[in-house]
């Protein structure tokens, strides 16, 4: 059911979107209101405005019920909602905080060896003890 409404939901949005952008604007009007290119028209002297404002209020309809209807049902399947999930991981940057704490000691240790690892390099190294010759 969910999956059903969600797919609606969709195409209602994308037509709602498309029937909006082919209409025309309020000011395109001044030119058709004394006749101009109205005996060509295909809707009338009027032109298709009251056809495509039903539909677009038909859509808006659809648009509105449908997304009220997958919040109902959002909801009662028990779904965290957005404030839940960042809770949950708020509480989990604290425990990744508290492990970073813990392995304080082990980089230290680390960059350590590192250091006298470096130390022994450069000891052993022919260049850095050139022989006097």
């Amino acid at each position: 059911m969910h999956q059903i409404l969600l797919i609606i939901h969709t195409i209602v949005t994308f037509l709602l979107i498309a029937l909006v952008l082919v209409q025309q604007g309020k000011g395109a009007e001044a030119g058709a209101s004394f006749g101009a290119g109205a005996s060509n028209t295909m809707f009338g002297s009027k032109g298709a405005t009251p056809f495509l404002a039903k539909v677009t209020a038909t859509l808006a309809m659809l648009f509105f019920s449908t997304s009220l209807t997958l919040t109902y049902l959002d909801s009662q399947q028990g779904q965290q909602s957005l404030l839940q999930v960042r809770e949950t991981s708020t509480q989990s940057e604290k425990e990744s905080d508290k492990d970073q704490k813990n392995d304080v000691p082990m980089r230290a240790a680390a960059a350590k060896a590192k250091k006298v690892t470096s130390k022994i390099h450069q000891a052993s190294s022919p260049l850095a003890n050139p022989k006097k010759g």
